[in-house]
């Protein structure tokens, strides 16, 4: 035989003895494990991960939607333990659903680096972040987009099925909600603010930060107060152009009349208060006004004077 055929020959016999030892391997019973702990033990490869697939199927038909497993579900050629025998991969498959918990790939609204709700897909997320913003954003001329406080970010990721939100206006309630709503009061008859306060524990002071632009001093029965500062997921930061007339104070003039009678006074014309349009720019978080400020006047009627004689003649 010549060394070339000697080669080829020897190479033959080696691949032979590897598929053999890989047909031993594959054929050896095996361990399912969930965790890293073995649940069961099947004849081979092949039936875990039939045994495997059969539970993913299974898990996915009860749940109405497909999902994976939150565990790490593996194969580990682990020698059965004295009296454990292998089992049918429909009963592995049992019992690796007995430990397992549905899982779903999501996308979650990451707030500040923090999970708070997951959705089916991603436009579903969006979709959340925009029913906050209508939710909480007042009807009024809009200067620029809303935004958001926080550092806001959709990510895909793998979550417990028990911690999908399925529907954006859920999700989008849950985030307004936050960690802990606000607490209302609504305004009985005969009470008043400082009464209002004291039975929250609040300074009158405190309720005014809590309640800006409201007179607490005209409190209307039905009126609804924020006694208790929730803490919303999110700060949607809005700005708005607001118009509002305000009368313009008229000035006082006075004249000596050389021909009254020193002493006397009189108003030779009656002074009537101006209007004017004053446009704000003004800041809501969530809905509450957080800041105003001037950012132009208009003069819609001039005031007019209130001219008061005075007497400069003799007695």
């Amino acid at each position: 035989m010549a060394w070339g055929e000697r080669v080829v020959y020897w190479m033959i016999i080696a691949g032979l003895l590897l598929l053999l030892s890989l047909y031993r391997f594959a054929s050896r019973p095996v361990a399912v494990t969930v965790s890293g702990v073995p649940v069961a033990w099947v004849p081979d490869q092949a039936s875990a991960r039939t045994a495997i697939e059969t539970a993913r199927k299974r898990l996915s038909e009860r749940q109405g939607l497909p999902v994976v497993f939150w565990e790490k579900v593996d194969i580990q050629s682990l020698r059965p333990p004295e009296g454990e025998t292998t089992v049918s991969p429909l009963e592995a498959s049992e019992r690796i659903l007995q430990k397992v918990t549905p899982a779903v790939r999501a996308w979650v609204i990451r707030i500040n680096g923090n999970n708070t709700v997951a959705l089916p897909t991603e436009s579903d997320a969006y979709q959340t972040l925009q029913w906050v913003q209508r939710k909480v954003v007042p009807e009024k001329e809009l200067m620029e987009q809303p935004t958001f406080k926080e550092t806001v970010e959709v990510v895909a990721a793998r979550i417990p099925l028990d911690k999908l939100t399925r529907q954006p206006e859920a999700a989008a309630e849950r985030l307004i909600a936050g960690e802990e709503s606000p607490a209302y009061h609504i305004v009985q008859k005969g009470e008043v603010a400082i009464r209002i306060a004291k039975r929250y524990q609040l300074s009158l002071s405190q309720l005014e930060a809590l309640n800006p632009g409201r007179n607490l001093h005209k409190l209307q029965i039905g009126d609804r107060l924020i006694v208790k500062k929730g803490k919303p997921f999110l700060t949607v930061v809005s700005k708005h152009l607001i118009t509002e007339t305000v009368p313009v104070p008229y000035a006082e003039e006075r004249r000596v009349v050389p021909t009254m009678p020193a002493g006397r006074i009189t108003i030779g014309q009656k002074g009537r208060p101006g209007l004017k349009e004053v446009r704000y720019e003004v800041t809501y978080e969530n809905g509450r006004e957080v800041s105003r400020k001037v950012v132009a006047e208009t003069v819609v009627q001039a005031p007019v004077a209130q001219v008061i004689l005075v007497g400069g003649g003799s007695r």
